[in-house]
């Protein structure tokens, strides 16, 4: 892969109104869960697919993630993937970060008017675009323009299990994080 994949879905944009109606009922049950905890931050105690189970629009936007991440990647072996709902003011907007996983992207769902910097690049963000990356890449958010809603996105990473002829079996252990669903 190249350093990224851009990706517009039509499903997205063209059924935005609902599936921001599910967001918001997974927001509530969230809040009921996890009481005054961040949707960002306590990413390893829930994953989005999960939480708005049984949606079918969450089941189809998770569709369109699989196939994108696995024509994308080589590694086709052990793949879990850990997603959480970013839901920010404009103050909230999130500063320079990377991800410690191998593979990182974002789902824009009302992204108002931002750019997402990275190191060596500028995505500006669109509804239904959704980004797939390098995880080791440092980036944040920017407002281009002043914005008084919520700037909401899907955040994902994907762990993989190594490879290697290095290892002859490798067996990753269990470790605290509720976050990752198996994807292959």
């Amino acid at each position: 892969m190249k350093d990224y994949i851009l990706h517009q879905s039509s499903y997205i944009t063209t059924n935005i109104k609902e599936i921001l109606e599910d967001i918001k009922i997974g927001l509530r049950i969230h809040q009921e869960l996890f009481p005054k905890e961040d949707t960002t931050w306590s990413y390893p105690k829930y994953n989005t697919f999960s939480l708005l189970a049984p949606s079918s629009h969450f089941w189809n936007i998770f569709q369109e993630l699989k196939n994108l991440i696995l024509t994308n990647i080589p590694e086709n072996n052990e793949l879990w993937l850990q997603s959480w709902i970013n839901y920010h003011d404009q103050q909230d907007l999130l500063d320079w970060h990377d991800h410690e996983y191998p593979y990182h992207g974002y789902i824009n769902l009302n992204c108002e008017k931002t750019e997402t910097i990275f190191e060596s690049y500028t995505i500006k963000n669109k509804v239904g675009q959704i980004y797939f990356g390098n995880g080791k890449n440092k980036h944040k958010v920017v407002a281009l323009e002043n914005f008084s809603n919520k700037r909401i996105t899907i955040g994902f990473d994907v762990h993989t299990i190594p490879t290697s002829r290095l290892y002859r079996t490798y067996n990753e252990k269990p470790f605290y994080n509720l976050g990752f669903i198996p994807l292959v």
